[in-house]
């Protein structure tokens, strides 16, 4: 159809002629027009820019010549798509059923028909089991029964009038088709398989045929593209035409789709549909009276012009138009032969020449009774036709302003749909997004671990406060890896990182839930509509649970959950927790848990969901230990704690807090960014005020109204002057007193319009610093932000990508999606042709180069089979930052998102990839990830062996205490000494059981045996293990176990009776499958022992090392050491239930720092004891006996490691000497030495595998021996401790050793913690040798030189104690140069 200028069609210009060669021409490149006239050129070329042009088939107007042509360019390419399946049902209902004579009402009857019918033979969407289809309409059938339409019809008018005796009828609702409703019929629809090549089909659907019956209409659906009113109208527009006042089809598409033949029943079922037909309008037939009045009329008329007027008689010309302007000219000439009378009218007419030119400009309507020569026109007329011009002008002018005011309209309404957010790919200025180097994982590590082990990364690193993580180092992604994929127990981290989750998990779960409650008991259950316990499927399960927590708890004397936990027990207690989660607490807590844990019942806890779903793992990790379990089980157990761990409310808060101050700080960069440039809009705006106020100053030239002026200007307000202020002491390098309040001024509404131009500018300088500073310390604290939340989302891109920043490590990675939706191909992205100048065939290839939807599933980059992302993907070259800012679309979803959050943190990512990513090749990014080389992997039977061997080793040692103090002994057919080698060279003891069986002791008398006669032979070494610790704990003496293992009869009697916590511990030490349940049970039983009961029998006196007569060794109360009376040189008032003075001492102490004094009388009278030690100490302390006595008086002053800060403040030790600091020392130190050297204590051996067990002062007696050093049978790393030992006591006694022995007092110092990271005092290594933490002498000089380096940090260079620091590293240097022949 053709383009349309106005109502009249548009037909291009032939070029002239009479064109030659060299001839100057004007070509217009929109309608490849030629022009000769410049002229007529740009006449052609306004006439295509203004919006009255119009496409005929699109319907659209109102537009100029290039809008026109691309909406009739669209208009046709819709048509040439449009499908014949619903061509025809279209064509057919307008051709047999339509009478409409608008179009708009056809097109609402059409589309009310479509609305959820759907015609036979049409391609439609199915959906079946939440996924759609492609199908085929095969049939429709009806069943909606005697269906008829509305009684009582009436013929409408288009106008909204009925109709029915001829009278009119106000307005009405137009009428709209009857159909049966849209449920009344059902479809039959063949499955089209075409669109399923690429899904794998099961045999099941292999032998389907894809034909689906009974078909409601809810679950179809067609394609928007071509059942909109916009797309029908221009469709029935090209296909109709009008015919007597009403569209019908056209003839010739009546013909092609053979119309009149075909039924209804072939297109669709049931009644056939009634639309509103349009009465036919017929004009009434005229009177008699009124048909010879318009004859009448017409003869006047007719006879009129027959007849010549005076005029015409002269002129002998006719005047049926008015004359021209050349005509008007030739008769000026010719007045002067012209009567008199003649003269004026041509002199009139000539005067209003110019009016009559507006009035023809202006489109003013009947200029012809004004131009005229048959008489003069009377005043009144002449300015009847000035008012005339003027209101046509008027009204031309308002017109013009209403179509400018239109266009900028639709101009802004253009921009404002432009830039509304749209799906990326629905973007038409797509740009193509920068290349990323693959990242290349290891052959033993997949994808998808990769991934698991970033996100447990970002748990401990964004919880590593509550979870109490001291050392970063624990879990840093290096760590992780190793714990998960490591399965030496030497190396892997395993045991570290879940007696984190556990220990925390015990510390939430004690504060959010309690204990399980007791089922038998309804109120202590609760409301039972609110109770998991009467679950139907779960409620039995939660039951046996609650009598299982219990239990155990009965068993161990503690919660499971509250179990301590080593690299040896770790295994059981995780399988504890895991087999007792989802308990069910009491009604109270339960409720609250409830409410404040978003809803979570006992059946939703991810302990028990793991049980159920993972029952091999759980099976599995009750025989064995998590070392012998493979990477995937490792980690599905670090992901299930975690997991349980974010359902606390601690953990959800505090991610909930986080969350929110990153989404707040980012709204305050935001608002501050409109903030800014509203503040540069002020400024330009008073700049350009200040500008017109001095031009005009200028062009008034008088100095007295410029002074008048400044008169009557009012005073600046106080934030002016304040400014103004600030600005000059900035200038003048002067100090500023008020810059807080200044800053805050400047970061507000700065009042620009009050200052004079030449501030403005530096003023606005300045706020813009402050700005930009403001800005640099929030995007800083969203990179903390960032950082504590550990794995930061950055978003995702156009393809679906998502994008993290790892601060910890530092990369930024690319994660193909694999679990996100990325929907289908629907329609193309649309591209805009002028932004490339690739055509129409070739588009497809810009859109994958784009990374842009094609519309094909075989060719699209993101939703087709030929999408090729790597699965992992990082950002490695300089600049790559930028360049995806640059093509990130802030029109579309996701990369508006990315695009902000990359810009929040810009220079820091910058930072990351340009100075260190860039800079490394493949190999060396694993290295950097931590990736390479690969983790050692440890022989299973190796692992099985060394933790047998280790269980030995501890029953073996705690037979010794237990013999060494008499609290019992073994109950075995056979001498200490025999059982005691048989279970050290075999681990067997059972040969040595009393009547050749096994019996739990304690029990009726009646009780089975639990193993007998050759059920022993066949034992695995578990259940050795087992019977071998029950032997020891058998024999143990009631009176020196502690409650729960006993329990006294009653109160008046004392007598001490086994209680059942004790009888279940040994069934379930019989029961035991693994050997980490071994251990567990060891522990229980060694916290149970009351080691304090009969403690002093079979000691040794710490004089002279002889246990001597037990009636005359006496016992200290609280530190266990013995003494014989005869061997003592103090007074010993009793052998029992006395201190000894060194712990007098030590309690005085504690009481004087709670009252805040020293008790120094106190103190004095117990300094003499300590002379009985001194030649002990001297030997102890070798060469540091020499620097004795090289502390003058002059130097007692409170030194520490960084204490010259408050230089000249006296200790709170003054009073006492450096004597007797040192006998202090001394005395404590030489207790301990004297215990290590027991020879009683060095007897036990072990293997070539040991590992350090640590326990609290409550499990085990602190003086003891560390369980590392008993298992080494090497006596160079004695000799070597015991060396190191010797340089701590030498640098304590040291003239510059005083300032560096204790820790630093936080009270004296509270910024010391701000500088120094790593505290580290001489008495603290003192204690890591006792408690055996170094490995090597190498571990004991970076301590040492970890205490010089902070004393140097904290303090001034030219400070007293940066002497000290370095004389005493001097002489530590060289004692470790002499020792172990180290290069320190």
């Amino acid at each position: 159809m053709p383009i349309l200028f106005g109502k009249e069609e548009f037909h291009r210009a032939l070029p002239p002629a009479d064109l030659s060669l060299d001839e100057e021409i004007f070509y217009l490149d929109q309608t490849k027009e030629i022009f000769d006239d410049y002229d007529a050129y740009f006449e052609r070329l306004i006439q295509l820019n203004s919006m009255e042009w119009s496409s005929s088939l699109s319907g659209k107007i109102g537009l100029t010549y290039e809008e026109a042509v691309e909406s009739e360019t669209d208009a046709r390419t819709f048509i040439d798509s449009f499908p014949e399946y619903l061509e025809n049902p279209l064509l057919f209902l307008t051709h047999k059923f339509s009478s409409r004579t608008r179009i708009d009402d056809l097109v609402n009857d059409m589309f009310v028909i479509m609305k959820d019918r759907y015609f036979i033979g049409e391609e439609v969407m199915y959906r079946e089991k939440s996924a759609k289809k492609n199908a085929r309409i095969l049939s429709v059938s009806y069943s909606g029964g005697n269906w008829s339409p509305k009684k009582n019809k009436q013929n409408v008018h288009e106008n909204g009038t009925t109709e029915k005796d001829g009278s009119k009828k106000p307005k009405h609702k137009a009428a709209e088709p009857e159909l049966p409703p849209p449920n009344s019929y059902l479809y039959t629809i063949q499955l089209l398989r075409g669109d399923e090549s690429d899904e794998e089909s099961s045999e099941d659907e292999e032998d389907d045929d894809g034909v689906r019956e009974m078909v409601l209409y809810s679950t179809l659906s067609r394609p928007k593209d071509f059942s909109t009113k916009h797309r029908l109208k221009i469709f029935l527009r090209y296909t109709t035409e009008v015919e007597n006042a009403i569209l019908v089809v056209k003839p010739s598409l009546i013909m092609d789709h053979r119309l009149e033949q075909q039924l209804w029943t072939s297109i669709f079922a049931g009644p056939l549909p009634e639309l509103p037909q349009m009465a036919k309008v017929f004009k009434a037939k005229p009177s008699e009276k009124a048909e010879k009045s318009r004859k009448s009329i017409t003869e006047k008329k007719e006879a009129k012009s027959t007849t010549k007027s005076p005029k015409e008689e002269v002129n002998g010309t006719k005047t049926e138009k008015p004359k021209k302007k050349s005509e008007l000219d030739k008769s000026a000439e010719k007045a002067k032969k012209l009567s008199k009378q003649q003269k004026k009218i041509l002199t009139q007419q000539e005067d209003l020449k110019s009016s009559f030119e507006q009035g023809e400009k202006f489109g003013v309507i009947g200029m012809e009774k004004w131009r005229q020569t048959e008489r003069l026109l009377m005043p009144e007329e002449i300015e009847a036709l000035k008012a005339a011009v003027k209101e046509a002008k008027e009204q031309r002018q308002l017109e013009e302003r209403e179509r400018l005011k239109e266009q900028r309209r639709r101009e802004r309404e253009e921009l404002a749909e432009r830039r509304k957010p749209r799906d990326d790919l629905l973007c038409d200025d797509l740009e193509p997004l920068p290349d990323y180097r693959p990242l290349e994982l290891p052959s033993w590590l997949s994808a998808e671990m990769f991934a698991e082990l970033l996100s447990l990364h970002q748990f401990f690193v964004c919880f590593a406060e509550l979870l109490d993580i001291r050392d970063d180092s624990v879990v840093s992604f290096n760590n992780i890896v190793n714990a998960v994929f490591s399965n030496n127990p030497q190396k892997s981290p395993i045991s570290e990182l879940l007696s984190i989750l556990l220990r925390a998990k015990a510390e939430r779960a004690n504060e959010e839930d309690g204990d399980e409650a007791d089922i038998d008991n309804t109120d202590d259950i609760g409301n039972e509509a609110n109770c998991d316990l009467y679950n139907k499927v779960h409620g039995e399960h939660i039951r046996k649970i609650n009598r299982l927590h219990e239990n155990y708890r009965i068993t161990y004397g503690e919660s499971p959950r509250n179990l301590p936990s080593d690299w040896l027990t770790v295994t059981e207690v995780l399988y504890l927790n895991l087999k007792t989660a989802g308990y069910y607490p009491s009604g109270k807590i339960y409720s609250h848990r409830y409410f404040n844990r978003g809803g979570i019942r006992c059946y939703e806890d991810p302990g028990y969901e793991f049980v159920l779903e993972n029952a091999e793992i759980f099976e599995k990790l009750s025989q064995v230990t998590v070392f012998e379990l493979n990477p995937q089980e490792r980690l599905a157990l670090l992901q299930v704690l975690t997991r349980q761990l974010l359902t606390y409310t601690t953990y959800r808060d505090t991610l909930d807090e986080r969350m929110n101050s990153l989404q707040e700080t980012k709204k305050q960069i935001k608002q501050l960014k409109v903030w800014d440039v509203a503040q540069e809009k002020e400024a330009k705006e008073a700049k350009l005020a200040r500008e017109s106020e001095k031009e005009q100053s200028k062009e008034q030239g008088e100095k007295s109204d410029a002074d008048e002026k400044k008169s009557d200007k009012s005073k600046p307000g106080k934030e002016v002057v304040k400014i103004r202020a600030y600005i000059k002491a900035v200038n003048d390098g002067r100090r500023i007193f008020n810059l807080d309040e200044v800053k805050s001024i400047m970061l507000a509404d700065v009042p620009y319009d009050e200052m004079e131009l030449y501030e403005i500018a530096e003023v606005r300088q300045h706020q813009k610093s402050l700005y930009e500073e403001k800005i640099n310390g929030l995007q800083e604290l969203m990179c903390d932000l960032y950082a504590q939340l550990g794995l930061c989302f950055l978003g995702r891109d156009r393809t679906y990508r998502t994008y993290y920043f790892l601060e910890a490590i530092p990369i930024v990675l690319v994660e193909e999606p694999t679990s996100i939706p990325i929907g289908e191909c629907e329609q193309p992205t649309p591209l805009q042709l002028k932004q490339t100048n690739e055509t129409n065939n070739n588009l497809d290839e810009e859109r994958i180069r784009r990374l842009a939807c094609t519309g094909s599933n075989q060719t699209c980059p993101i939703h087709g089979a030929s999408r090729s992302f790597p699965r992992w993907s990082y950002l490695s070259e300089k600049g790559t930052v930028d360049k995806l800012l640059e093509a990130c679309n802030r029109r579309g979803f996701r990369e508006m998102e990315l695009a902000d959050n990359i810009t929040n943190i810009r220079q820091t990512l910058s930072k990351t990839i340009d100075e260190q990513i860039s800079t490394l090749s493949e190999e060396e990014i694993l290295n950097h990830l931590a990736l390479s080389p690969s983790p050692e992997e440890f022989s299973v039977e190796n692992i099985f062996q060394d933790l047998e061997r280790e269980i030995r080793a501890m029953i073996l040692d705690l037979e010794e205490k237990i013999e060494t103090r008499a609290i019992g002994r073994i109950e075995c057919a056979t001498d200490r000494e025999t059982w005691r080698d048989s279970l050290e060279q075999t681990g067997d003891t059972t040969a040595y059981c009393f009547k050749n069986e096994v019996r739990i002791k304690y029990t009726s008398k009646d009780a089975e045996p639990v193993f007998k006669g050759e059920q022993l032979s066949e034992l695995d070494s578990i259940a050795r293990l087992a019977i071998a610790l029950l032997q020891l704990a058998q024999g143990i003496k009631l009176e020196c176990l502690n409650p729960p293992f006993t329990q006294e009869k009653d109160k008046k009697d004392p007598k001490v009776l086994p209680s059942t916590t004790f009888v279940n511990w040994q069934q379930e030490l019989l029961s035991s499958k693994s050997i980490s349940r071994i251990a567990l049970l060891f522990n229980t039983l060694e916290m149970a022992i009351e080691w304090t009961q009969l403690r002093g029998q079979g000691n040794k006196c710490k004089i002279c090392h002889k246990r001597g007569n037990i009636e005359n060794l006496a016992q200290c109360r609280d530190c266990d050491r013995c003494y014989h009376t005869t061997c003592a040189k103090f007074k010993i008032p009793k052998l029992y239930d006395w201190q000894c003075p060194d712990c007098v001492e030590a309690e005085k102490i504690k009481q004087s720092k709670k009252k805040g004094r020293r008790l120094r009388d106190e103190l004095e009278q117990h300094r003499g004891m300590n002379d009985v030690y001194e030649d002990d100490m001297n030997s102890d302390v070798g060469a540091g006996s020499s620097h004795e006595n090289g502390w003058s008086d002059s130097k007692e002053k409170n030194y520490s490691l960084r204490g010259s800060r408050k230089r000249g403040e006296t200790s709170d030790r003054k009073s006492d000497t450096r004597d007797d600091r040192k006998r202090r020392a001394t005395a404590r130190t030489s207790y301990i030495n004297y215990f290590e050297k027991d020879d009683s204590y060095s007897d036990a051996s072990s293997g070539d595998f040991s590992r350090k067990r640590r326990k609290t002062a409550e499990n085990l007696n602190i003086r003891a021996l560390s369980m590392g050093l008993r298992e080494s049978d090497s006596s160079e790393i004695k000799r070597q401790l015991q060396l190191c030992e010797e340089i701590v006591r030498a640098t304590m006694h040291h003239e510059c050793g005083l300032p560096f022995t204790d820790p630093v007092n936080l009270k004296e110092y509270p910024d010391y913690v701000e500088v120094i990271k790593y505290p580290m005092d001489l008495r603290k290594i003192m204690s890591k040798l006792k408690y055996f933490e170094y490995d090597t002498a190498g571990q004991v000089w970076d301590d040492f030189k970890l205490i010089f380096d902070n004393c140097r940090a904290y303090n001034d260079e030219d400070s007293e104690l940066h002497e000290y620091a370095d004389t005493l590293q001097s002489f530590v240097a060289e004692k470790f140069r002499k020792g172990f022949g180290m290069k320190v």
